[in-house]
């Protein structure tokens, strides 16, 4: 059959056989591009940068565990937690107050609001450590004090070389003076102990007295002032009272070498060392070793005599 074939071919049979081979690979190269293999996994389609889209980033669920992306604008700072209040901190104190003032030589004392005394200044003998209890009356001496408490008993501390702390009994009122002290009891008979010099009280009742340093004087139940003990300008007042001033009293305070009362009429006079009687009128007097100050009945204060500390300049 295929010599019959060949015979028929016009021109050379290797030429006619290359021909029919030619045709026959053309015929197999057609039915081939229906029957392609597809491209699988293992052979991918070959793509150019062309052809390749980036894709789109998929939205990415918030991860609790990571913080979120925040810029400066964003951030709003947090207000400071209140600190938890410290328990070893000390509460807050109000200011002591008071009610009731005596001034020694060196050192003060004072009745607070709560009938306490507190004391302050120099304490060379002791005059600063006041009693505990509760008080209505404090005179601060030279170097001791004494206070009646609020049961009318007496208390003194401080320095005792002449006895002066040696007090016993029920008072209306006391005052310290340098070496000795004196009181008034509730019958308004006077008792004085301690510098023999000046602890003879004479007899009679009183409503105010005062000690100083080497004399005493007190104001009668009929408003004259009496004193005794030494009067350091004179041989002694031995009760007859000689630089003593006529009149009806009120107050009396007596310091060191010098006396003032304020009278019935809120005058003041003044004996012994600076010895005057002062314009105006007052209602509280208190005098010292070297000068004296007085309030006004206008509450105005008034100081006197030497000022070599400044203790003439009140504010």
């Amino acid at each position: 059959m295929v010599s019959e074939h060949v015979a028929t071919v016009r021109g050379s049979p290797v030429r006619s056989l290359l021909a029919a081979l030619s045709a026959l690979a053309l015929l197999c190269s057609a039915c081939a591009g229906d029957t392609a293999p597809q491209a699988t996994d293992e052979s991918p389609a070959e793509t150019t940068e062309a052809d390749v889209t980036p894709a789109e980033p998929a939205a990415v669920t918030p991860d609790e565990t990571a913080p979120a992306e925040t810029t400066e604008a964003d951030v709003t700072p947090a207000e400071p937690a209140a600190a938890a209040p410290d328990e070893t901190a000390p509460a807050e104190t109000q200011a002591t107050t008071y009610k009731a003032v005596s001034a020694g030589d060196y050192h003060t004392c004072a009745i607070a609001t709560d009938d306490t005394i507190t004391c302050w200044g120099d304490n060379d003998s002791g005059q600063l450590d006041a009693p505990a209890g509760t008080y209505k009356a404090v005179s601060a001496g030279s170097r001791h004090a004494c206070a009646i408490a609020t049961d009318d008993t007496i208390t003194c501390w401080g320095d005792n070389d002449s006895g002066q702390l040696d007090a016993a009994g029920i008072y209306k009122a006391v005052s310290a003076g340098d070496y000795h002290s004196c009181a008034i009891a509730r019958d308004g008979t006077i008792t004085c102990w301690g510098d023999s010099r000046v602890a003879d009280a004479p007899a009679g009742t009183y409503k105010a007295v005062s000690a100083g340093w080497y004399h005493t004087c007190a104001i009668a139940s009929d408003g004259t002032i009496v004193c005794w003990g030494r009067d350091l300008y004179r041989e002694g007042f031995n009760h007859e009272n000689a630089d003593v001033p006529a009149g009806t009293y009120k107050a009396i305070s007596v310091h060191g070498n010098r006396s003032c009362a304020i009278a019935a009429d809120d005058s003041i006079d003044c004996w012994g060392y600076h010895r005057q009687r002062l314009a105006g009128t007052y209602k509280a007097v208190s005098t010292a070793a070297n000068h004296t100050c007085a309030i006004s009945t206008d509450n105005a204060i008034t100081c006197w005599g030497n000022n070599d500390w400044g203790q003439l300049d009140a504010p």
